[in-house]
């Protein structure tokens, strides 16, 4: 497991906005279940 400490004032904003899903569908397959839905649970 990796945790990202952020300090107050440092967070910026991605250049570029990272798309949740595309014309296939989902980009990040770790937050869909066995049966390829999304589970509502994070990946651990």
């Amino acid at each position: 497991m990796y945790l990202a400490l952020i300090e107050p004032g440092t967070y910026l904003d991605f250049i570029k906005a990272v798309p949740f899903s595309n014309a296939e569908g989902v980009v990040e397959r770790g937050v869909l279940n066995d049966d390829g839905r999304i589970s509502g649970r994070a990946p651990l």
